[in-house]
């Protein structure tokens, strides 16, 4: 998973300048049919009955780190609408600061695709299933999101730390 530029340029200007970055109210989970970027981009499923969840920067649905380990979770399940129609085949998700538009704030490419057709079971994060680590002993801010869709039986796991991702890189 990547942070986008938005997302970089605005943790800089908070951190080290005179800038200020609000937290945002919505965190709008989105899936993509191609890749986004850092810089935005890529095709975000539409149509039939398809809608960002908003999944909100509150205590009751993120779990608190263990104080150590700098990761949270989704407490409750994350549900978007059932297709009314073919959403293709969803490859990437994103992060987003609104529900419409707004600012992309993560993304990153799903390891197996998975084909959306009207009828099929409402895609959800299942409880603990999305979870975010920043500051794993790297010295950037690093996130590794863990992704499990129920209702269509998918369950994946989406990027690494940058060691991580070296690791397994060097045994494939």
């Amino acid at each position: 998973m990547a942070k986008s530029d938005y997302l970089e340029v605005e943790i800089i200007k908070h951190l080290f300048r005179t800038g200020s970055y609000t937290k945002p109210t919505v965190l709008a989970i989105a899936l993509f049919t191609a890749a986004p970027s850092d810089s935005g981009g890529g095709t975000e499923v539409t149509g039939g009955s398809y809608a960002r969840v908003d999944h909100p920067p509150l205590d009751a649905n993120w779990t608190a780190t263990s104080g150590t380990d700098g990761q949270t979770d989704n407490n409750s399940v994350i549900t978007f609408p059932a297709p009314t129609a073919n959403w293709g085949t969803v490859t990437h998700f994103g992060i987003f600061d609104a529900l419409t538009t707004g600012n992309l704030l993560y993304h990153g490419a799903l390891t197996a695709s998975k084909v959306i057709n009207s009828g099929d079971a409402a895609p959800t994060y299942a409880a603990n299933a999305l979870a975010l680590i920043v500051g794993t002993g790297h010295p950037t801010i690093d996130v590794v999101l863990k992704v499990a869709v129920t209702g269509s039986a998918v369950a994946y796991t989406v990027v690494r730390t940058l060691n991580e991702w070296k690791a397994y890189k060097s045994k494939k």
